[in-house]
């Protein structure tokens, strides 16, 4: 299971993500289009914006499909994506559907879920949606 740790607001109240409502426990997929990689996650927690919780360094191996763990901290941050990622988070979805104990395999249910009943018809047409996406944010 991925969690992801939010920056702090703290002096980060232009950052897009506390813009757009996220909260923790909300769902969110990632993705990765250099090399095709995906990933299902829940925001766990809010941390420093000058850190990389454990949570984080897991999406980020997966972005970057690795499974080596970082040894010390510059491994750690020598898992950050090179290149640009997508990251949708569905807003108010930490009450959807909740299956506990979180696991991956229900967490990627969940958002399965949600984008089927919101008009995709599974991963793929979401990530071809997201590709389309991608010249209008840059």
């Amino acid at each position: 299971m991925v969690r992801l740790v939010l920056p702090l607001k703290g002096g980060g109240n232009d950052n897009p993500i506390w813009k757009n409502d996220a909260r923790v426990g909300d769902l969110l997929i990632a993705y990765n289009p250099e090399n095709g990689a995906v990933s299902y996650a829940i925001i766990n927690d809010v941390g420093p914006s000058n850190k990389l919780g454990e949570g984080s360094v897991l999406l980020n191996m997966q972005l970057n499909k690795t499974d080596a763990l970082p040894k010390n901290r510059k491994d750690t941050y020598g898992l950050v994506t090179k290149n640009d990622v997508f990251l949708a988070i569905i807003p108010a979805s930490r009450n959807y559907k909740v299956e506990r104990p979180f696991t991956a395999e229900n967490i990627k249910n969940r958002i399965t879920s949600w984008l089927i009943e919101n008009g995709f018809s599974g991963e793929a047409d979401f990530v071809q949606f997201l590709q389309k996406q991608g010249p209008a944010l840059k």
